[in-house]
């Protein structure tokens, strides 16, 4: 069985994935909940998130 590193414990895919659906789930149920504010900020930081993306894939980002 191949196990996915993750700093010093090794975690199966499986188990990774099953960690995975419920972060998602998790967040799903939190935006629900919280309404239409928590909506915006999750679409303001998916668009930083993919700024920041195409900075670094272009080499634009210093060290």
């Amino acid at each position: 069985m191949t196990y996915v590193n993750a700093g010093r414990r090794e975690i199966s895919p499986s188990l990774s994935g099953k960690v995975l659906f419920g972060v998602r789930r998790w967040k799903q149920q939190q935006l629900t909940a919280a309404g239409p504010v928590a909506d915006a900020m999750d679409d303001r930081v998916k668009e930083l998130e993919n700024q920041l993306r195409r900075v670094v894939s272009s080499g634009s980002a210093t060290s």
